[in-house]
């Protein structure tokens, strides 16, 4: 029998997942990366109707929708095997960046996890 290994990082990851739904609006999450710490309100996900482009979709959306046209068209070749891994990325927006030296708005952020270094709730 083949042994599995599993991260400790990867069960916190599994309980913020968790702790995240508990948010309420006025919550702001705080992530802490190398790059400085994003301070933002948690991105609801998004449930598209079509797939297909609108004149009117932004950045993010046209993003989404590519990778989940990507998904279900099984543009995946047959003989590569699905491995597990930990949720992919933590989406923020009406986000503020702090850094060592100046702060910074931008109106959303996608981190993936394995640049998070810690997170914790409430506001700079």
């Amino acid at each position: 029998m083949d042994k599995k290994f599993f991260s400790y990082k990867y069960v916190k990851i599994l309980a913020l997942n968790s702790t995240l739904k508990t948010f309420k609006d006025t919550d702001k999450l705080m992530l802490h990366t190398s790059n400085g710490i994003y301070v933002g309100k948690l991105k609801e996900p998004v449930k598209y109707q079509k797939l297909d482009f609108q004149p009117n979709d932004d950045f993010q959306t046209v993003f989404h929708k590519t990778y989940l046209s990507f998904l279900n068209d099984g543009n995946i070749p047959e003989n590569f095997e699905k491995i597990a891994e930990n949720p992919l990325s933590i989406e923020l927006e009406d986000v503020t960046l702090i850094t060592a030296n100046t702060r910074i708005s931008i109106p959303y952020v996608e981190l993936f996890v394995d640049q998070i270094i810690g997170y914790s709730k409430g506001s700079l």
